[in-house]
C-alpha cells in the first residue's frame, strides 16, 4: 500500500511540475509578444536635410510643443516634426532632421536636429 501511495504522490509532483511549466511557457509567449508590441518600430536612421515653411502651436493637457513643417532637400516631400518649445521659429531657414524608418511597418519619424548654415 506505502508502495502505491509514493508511486501516486510522484505521479502528481510530476503532473504539477508539467502544469507549472506549461504556465511558465505561456506566460514567457505572453510577455515576449507585449514587449515585442511596445517596442518602438525603429528601423535605421539617417539624417535629412530640409527647409523650414511654416509653425504651428499645440497644447495638450500635459505640455505645449511647436509643430514644424518641413520640406526636405531632394525629395520635396512636406513633413512635420515636433520642436522644443525654448526653439524659435526661422522660416526658409535650413533644418537638420534625423529620420528614423518604421521596422516593420508605419511612416518615417523625423526629429528636429537643429538650424544649419548653408
Amino acid at each position: 500500500m506505502n508502495n502505491s501511495n509514493e508511486k501516486l504522490n510522484l505521479l502528481v509532483k510530476k503532473e504539477k511540475l508539467r502544469n507549472a511549466l506549461k504556465v511558465l511557457l505561456i506566460a514567457v509567449i505572453l510577455l515576449s509578444g507585449i514587449a515585442f508590441l511596445a517596442m518602438p518600430p525603429i528601423g535605421k536612421t539617417s539624417e535629412v536635410k530640409g527647409t523650414a515653411l511654416s509653425s504651428s502651436t499645440s497644447a495638450s493637457t500635459t505640455r505645449s510643443y511647436v509643430i514644424l513643417t518641413v520640406k526636405l532637400a531632394g525629395t520635396g516631400k512636406v513633413v512635420n516634426t515636433e520642436i522644443p518649445s525654448s526653439s524659435y521659429f526661422k522660416k526658409g531657414k535650413q533644418v537638420n532632421l534625423l529620420k528614423q524608418e518604421a521596422l516593420i511597418f508605419g511612416s518615417p519619424i523625423y526629429i528636429f536636429q537643429g538650424y544649419y548654415e548653408k
